[in-house]
């Protein structure tokens, strides 16, 4: 991978994506890591989306999961929007659990931006922007 001219948001789609699918940080070749773009394989079985979906919800404590590396998942705001395609492909899962759950995941994300601006005076979120050489 050239690093150097590889965009930001690239960068961080894949190591978001690394991390999601790879947590032992494994190497991976060229071959994996278009796999992984273009055919994700499911990393978790139907109960264990229940479960996530339920942690995202507010329903289930983290000590109530099981598998760590679901948790950990769920932990990471970035890996949470993996997960989340990942359960839009699970057949079993109904599409009112999965909007439930994006709509918990929004109101906590405006939570946390309306803490922050009032805790941080001058607070705004950062988007990246490429620099043009």
């Amino acid at each position: 991978m050239d690093v150097d001219n590889t965009p930001v948001k690239e960068k961080e789609r894949l190591y978001t994506a690394v991390v999601y699918y790879n947590p032992e940080l494994k190497a991976l070749t060229k071959r994996d890591l278009e796999q992984l773009k273009n055919d994700p394989p499911m990393q978790f079985t139907t109960q264990e989306h229940e479960q996530g979906l339920a942690y995202l919800t507010g329903s289930l404590n983290a000590d109530e999961i099981k598998n760590n590396d679901l948790l950990r998942v769920l932990k990471n705001t970035g890996t949470q929007q993996l997960f989340i395609g990942e359960v839009g492909q699970d057949i079993n899962i109904s599409t009112k659990k999965l909007e439930q759950a994006k709509q918990a995941m929004q109101q906590n994300k405006q939570q946390q931006d309306n803490y922050r601006k009032e805790k941080m005076t001058g607070y705004r979120a950062v988007n990246y922007r490429e620099r043009l050489l």
